[in-house]
């Protein structure tokens, strides 16, 4: 694994005061570690994809946390491949760094996590519940969680129509929800609670962390998971698949 790059998801919901000094921080943090990929900058936190060798990575995480200490408690998800998965280093300041377009979102009210242990349990023992995945319907056709619903969306800010279509048919039922990092549903679980909408569980960190946690996880998963890099799939034990984008585009052979 020595020869191998890492490739570094992570995300914070923090205050950021001014996004543009912290995209010229991080840019130069990153810069310094040889890292490419992308970095989402906003007053509510920030989101990231970057790819390097694992010592430059080990170095950014502890920059990071030099810089802010909120990041000793950030969960830092690693997948591995055999090149760098991204051509250049990209650090933005955008409006949201997940896109819900739902106004404020307090995160006082983000949903319980559930460890991939209890999330494979449940999956596992027919748990009565409502297993939704937040990603968007190319993602969920590539493949997902077997029982999970399609909310069928192009985008993420379709997500809350999606919801208040099936809030009533919700009611005193068991929601779980998941997605590729866990920034989605952090969001999206969150501005649920503020809804009203309280019976809700997140998959913590995501599916990356489940098939990273989970040895045997093609036991509950069907398909590949796509990934935001030159990769674009990888399998139940992180390993990139033979999938192309134009695959995807074309669809399955008829």
């Amino acid at each position: 694994m020595s020869s191998q790059y890492a490739n570094l998801a992570f995300y914070a919901f923090i205050p950021i005061a001014d996004p543009s000094q912290a995209v010229e921080h991080v840019q130069m943090l990153a810069d310094g570690r040889n890292l490419r990929g992308t970095v989402l900058i906003a007053k509510e936190g920030l989101n990231a994809m970057l790819c390097g060798t694992s010592d430059d990575c080990d170095g950014f995480e502890q920059d990071l946390k030099g810089w802010r200490s909120e990041f000793e408690e950030v969960q830092f998800k690693r997948s591995f491949s055999d090149r760098v998965v991204f051509e250049r280093l990209k650090v933005k300041a955008k409006a949201e760094i997940v896109t819900l377009r739902a106004g404020d979102v307090s995160w006082d009210h983000t949903a319980p996590h559930l460890p991939p242990e209890q999330f494979r349990d449940w999956l596992r023992a027919g748990e009565d519940m409502v297993l939704i995945d937040t990603r968007n319907d190319f993602e969920f056709k590539l493949g997902t969680f077997r029982g999970s619903q399609n909310p069928e969306t192009t985008a993420f800010h379709e997500f809350p129509e999606f919801v208040e279509s099936n809030r009533e048919s919700w009611q005193n039922k068991k929601i779980v929800m998941f997605c590729t990092g866990g920034i989605r549903c952090e969001k999206a679980t969150s501005w649920m609670n503020q809804e009203g909408i309280d019976n809700v569980y997140q998959l913590e960190g995501g599916v990356l962390n489940y098939f990273e946690r989970i040895a045997d996880a093609e036991k509950d998963w069907e398909g590949e998971l796509f990934v935001f890099d030159d990769r674009v799939a990888i399998d139940t034990n992180l390993n990139e698949t033979p999938t192309t984008i134009e695959s995807i585009e074309q669809g399955p052979a008829k």
